[in-house]
């Protein structure tokens, strides 16, 4: 039920769409970042408004992290995932490898409805990310959250590797 984009500056390999049993879709690809590979994945859940959908949620949220850290590349996982910093669907993610690295600027509802907003567009990293976040808010793309734009860097010892 959720539209999907991926826009990059950076050349995007190997783009999947991958549709779940679960009636959802999650994009996964590679980015070629300065001659690095760049695992991303890309998903929008359902809103938790049932007991059900938390619970599919946190453990599709939780598999799709797996699968990124199993890749072997330094891995974002980003989208509007119907959950605040606070939630319960990150409980566990560190022991898998990846972690939460998006701030706390409030993404949903979209600017001018009634309240100040909360952020649940997030963005988890892999250990090999130093830092991730939500770098722009445009309201013009969307009329119910805030489309995000990523900014991300890789750890020092990665720029080293290729001579920067």
């Amino acid at each position: 039920p959720f539209g999907m984009a991926l826009l990059s500056r950076y050349p995007i390999a190997g783009l999947r769409v991958v549709d779940a049993a679960d009636g959802l879709i999650h994009l996964e690809a590679g980015l070629d970042w300065a001659g690095r590979r760049i695992g991303l994945t890309a998903w929008h859940p359902m809103p938790p408004i049932s007991a059900e959908y938390h619970r599919q949620r946190d453990a599709i949220l939780a598999r799709l992290a797996r699968r990124a850290v199993s890749l072997d590349l330094p891995a974002l996982l980003a989208g509007d995932l119907n959950a605040s910093p606070w939630s319960s669907a990150f409980s566990g993610l560190e022991r898998i490898g990846m972690r939460r690295a998006s701030g706390l600027a409030p993404t949903w509802p979209a600017l001018g409805l009634a309240f100040p907003g909360i952020p649940i567009d997030q963005v988890l990293a892999s250990g090999r990310v130093v830092a991730a976040d939500i770098a722009e808010l445009n309201p013009a793309l969307d009329r119910d959250g805030l489309t995000a734009r990523v900014a991300a860097r890789l750890a020092a010892r990665i720029a080293r590797s290729r001579g920067a």
